[in-house]
């Protein structure tokens, strides 16, 4: 299994990267460009320390990205992006990211986690 860990401290552009490659082949076509991922981050408040990634070496072969907020007078994270790199899907790795997020949510005071699915 990848080794996986908080995005805190991640480049934009390696993120980017990753974003892009992950999503190249998603059923609804993803044209943004670095600075546009960047500014759509920056408007739905991508907090990298609620965020994982998951690396082979240093190559970041799958992440969740979350934003922080309050929904229904709680702390919340919300979904911004879950993907995994073609090559390395099929074994597991998303939902090893979602549970190790749920473990770590509520050691930043977080107890509700919101998901949107295409």
């Amino acid at each position: 299994m990848p080794d996986i860990r908080s995005l805190a401290g991640e480049s934009a552009t390696r993120l980017y990267a990753a974003f892009g490659a992950a999503f190249a082949d998603y059923s609804v076509p993803m044209t943004m460009t670095e600075a546009e991922f960047e500014a759509n981050n920056l408007r739905r408040g991508l907090d990298l320390g609620i965020s994982l990634g998951a690396y082979e070496g240093e190559a970041l072969i799958g992440f969740i990205m979350n934003g922080r907020g309050v929904w229904g007078g709680k702390a919340t994270a919300y979904d911004l992006g879950t993907g995994v790199l073609p090559g390395s899907r099929g074994a597991g790795l998303s939902g090893e990211l979602a549970r190790r997020l749920i473990e770590e949510l509520p050691r930043h005071g977080i107890g509700l986690y919101l998901l949107e699915v295409i």
